[in-house]
């Protein structure tokens, strides 16, 4: 059945996550985006969700048809939908092929002015900014750093600032822990019907991670619990943090 660990840190099966969400991508067809958002049980919350996430692309990100903008985490292209048509270039990174390849088949209609890749968040940055044709303006992440263990995440967040321009945003989403940490290890969940692996660190946790972003020159300006997320459960919520870093 699995195991609900709390307080300890313990690795997942990032293979299993990749799985997972391979399988999610192929039910979007029938079920629709709020499969892929974990909430088709409450299509409602779902909604209101991706209502919040567009107000914050629309309204606080400053993109402008000059912004290169970065997605970690794609996944289908939801908020791509969104920022396309808005920014200047648009690039989508997501480890899952069927997310990617749903992704490409939604949003082939922006032409080169949007690039999807597969590959992990790890390997996005491990690039040089080359490789995307330069630097970028505005980073988007939302909801994945759940799926990855501490000592890549580590790496992640020491390497993307390399990836970001002197003068860039930040947006980051994530579920995270009430109180502790719950890392779920091959956990059979009855509402998915599958087995799930997850990581909920708290607000406390992540604010200490992302020390490298604040020795690199970023500020948080936002930070909060999603107010439109409907709590599902006591020892789990969703908090969302806005980064920014001014040309000095």
């Amino acid at each position: 059945m699995g195991n609900r660990i709390y307080r300890e840190t313990v690795s997942i099966n990032t293979d299993q996550v990749r799985d997972f969400f391979n399988n999610r991508a192929k039910m979007v067809a029938d079920k629709g985006v709020s499969v892929v958002m974990l909430q088709e049980h409450d299509q409602d919350s779902a909604i209101k969700e991706c209502d919040f996430e567009e107000e914050i692309v629309k309204q606080r990100l400053q993109i402008t048809p000059k912004t290169r903008v970065l997605e970690l985490g794609c996944g289908i292209g939801r908020l791509a939908e969104s920022i396309i048509p808005m920014c200047g270039f648009y690039c989508g990174i997501d480890f899952s092929e069927e997310m990617i390849t749903t992704a490409k088949s939604i949003c082939s209609k922006y032409g080169s002015h949007a690039q999807f890749h597969t590959m992990s968040c790890t390997e996005a940055t491990e690039k040089n900014s080359d490789f995307f044709g330069g630097k970028f303006d505005c980073l988007v992440v939302s909801g994945i750093f759940m799926y990855i263990n501490d000592e890549e995440l580590t790496q992640i967040f020491n390497r993307l600032p390399n990836l970001l321009s002197k003068c860039s945003t930040i947006y980051f989403l994530d579920p995270v822990g009430v109180g502790e940490r719950l890392t779920l290890c091959e956990f059979y969940s009855k509402e998915l019907q599958t087995t799930y692996n997850a990581i909920y660190r708290t607000p406390e946790e992540y604010n200490q991670a992302y020390q490298p972003l604040f020795q690199a020159g970023f500020s948080i300006i936002e930070q909060g619990p999603v107010p439109q997320a409907k709590k599902q459960y006591s020892d789990s919520d969703r908090w969302y943090t806005i980064f920014k870093r001014k040309d000095k």
